[in-house]
C-alpha cells in the first residue's frame, strides 16, 4: 500500500513537472541560430539570424556570462541605442549558458505567469524582453521575479534604448516593496555604444 502511493506520488510530480516545463516552454520563444531562405534586408537585423559573424563584445558577453552564478541578481538592464547589437548580444549570452538552463525571449502576454512556470519547472532560467520599453509584460515579470525566492535561478535580461523608457513604464507600477528589483537591475546594467561589432 505505501510503495503505492509513493508510486502515485511521483507520478503526480512527474505530471506537474511535465506541465510546468510545457507552460514555460510555450511562454517563451526559443533560442536558436536559424537561417531561412528568405531573408529580406529587415531580417537582417534578426538576432537570430547568423548573417553575420558575431564579433566583438566579448567583453559584455565575459559579464553576461558571470552574471550566472548563485548569487546573482535577478535582473538587468541592456541599454543603447537602436542598432548597436543589444538583442545580439542577449542572444549570445542566452545560447552560451550551460545546457540545464531554459532561455528564451519572453512571448507577449506572459509576463505575469512565467516566473511561477519557471519555479515549478525547476530549471535555472533566462528570460529575455527585448524593447523592455514598450513591453506591457515588464511589469508583472519584474514584480514575480521581486517575490521569487531565488532558486531555481530566474534572471531577466532586459532590453531597452535607455534606462529612463523602462523606469517611466514600470517605476510608477511597481510598487514599493518590488521597487529595489528595478534598481538592482539598472544599477547592474550595461550601456552598449556603437564601438562593438555584433
Amino acid at each position: 500500500m505505501t510503495e503505492t502511493v509513493f508510486r502515485e506520488s511521483r507520478r503526480r510530480r512527474r505530471a506537474q513537472l511535465a506541465a510546468a516545463r510545457q507552460g514555460r516552454d510555450e511562454a517563451l520563444s526559443p533560442m536558436e541560430l536559424r537561417l531561412t531562405g528568405d531573408v529580406g534586408p529587415l531580417m537582417l537585423l534578426n538576432a537570430a539570424l547568423p548573417v553575420i559573424p558575431f564579433r566583438g563584445r566579448m567583453a559584455e558577453l565575459t559579464a553576461l556570462g558571470g552574471w550566472d552564478g548563485a548569487d546573482a541578481h535577478a535582473g538587468m538592464l541592456v541599454i543603447g541605442p537602436a542598432g548597436v547589437g543589444k538583442s545580439r548580444l542577449a542572444y549570445r549570452h542566452g545560447l552560451a549558458l550551460p545546457q540545464e538552463w531554459a532561455r528564451g525571449e519572453l512571448r507577449p502576454g506572459h509576463g505575469g505567469q512565467i516566473v511561477r512556470l519557471a519555479h515549478e519547472a525547476g530549471d535555472p532560467t533566462l528570460i529575455v524582453v527585448d524593447d523592455g520599453g514598450a513591453s506591457a509584460d515588464l511589469t508583472p515579470l519584474m514584480s514575480a521575479l521581486a517575490e521569487h525566492d531565488g532558486t531555481p535561478l530566474i534572471q531577466a535580461l532586459v532590453v531597452a534604448r535607455s534606462a529612463q523608457a523602462v523606469r517611466a513604464l514600470i517605476g510608477p507600477q511597481l510598487s514599493e516593496r518590488h521597487r529595489h528589483i528595478l534598481d538592482q537591475a539598472e544599477a547592474a546594467g550595461m550601456l552598449l555604444s556603437p564601438s562593438g561589432n555584433c
